[in-house]
């Protein structure tokens, strides 16, 4: 080979060595933006098993209050019952 030829072919060789460094420098990018979002979609999953768990809760203390609130106006409509309702003396 010539000098010229072993020029171009050193040339061609930097030229690569450049590309596969910016394809190594986006790949790298690209799989540490995969771990950020790995780690949002658990952040996320988390906070929605967080977020079920407080409205299974909610949804059970409010059946229980209207559960007493139930019980009550009934206690209260026997009570009145037992004292004569509308005939009472």
């Amino acid at each position: 080979m010539s000098t010229p030829e072993l020029k171009y072919l050193e040339k061609e060789m930097a030229d690569l060595a450049k590309e596969v460094a910016e394809i190594r420098a986006t790949q790298a990018r690209y799989v540490d933006e995969h771990h950020a979002l790995e780690k949002a979609l658990i952040e996320m999953r988390s906070d929605l098993s967080h977020i079920k768990e407080s409205q299974d809760s909610l949804n059970g203390n409010l059946g229980k209050i209207l559960f007493i609130i139930g019980g009550g106006f009934i206690a209260a409509f026997v009570s009145w019952i037992i004292k004569g309702g509308l005939g009472g003396a």
